[in-house]
């Protein structure tokens, strides 16, 4: 998700509710984004055009995230 435009400042996530179509907010969804070495993060509520869909599954994602960016699975390295 784009935390940032201007800087150009990104973070990884989970989308958690790709619409808020139940708070009338269609064009909105919900990103959680869990901090590194914690039982904790938070929840961010943006535009659908902010997040961009990554292939990369949960476990491999929440291995990124805890490491704080330290360790990438083997299959997202780039070779």
């Amino acid at each position: 998700m784009t935390l940032n435009k201007e800087n150009n400042i990104y973070k990884l996530g989970f989308l958690t509710q790709d619409s808020l179509s139940q708070i009338d907010e269609k064009d909105l969804v919900s990103v959680y984004c869990p901090h590194s070495y914690a039982f904790s993060g938070d929840m961010f509520i943006l535009p659908r055009q902010n997040i961009k869909i990554l292939t990369l599954s949960s476990a491999e994602a929440m291995k990124i995230i805890i490491s704080g960016g330290v360790s990438f699975p083997e299959s997202v390295q780039q070779k």
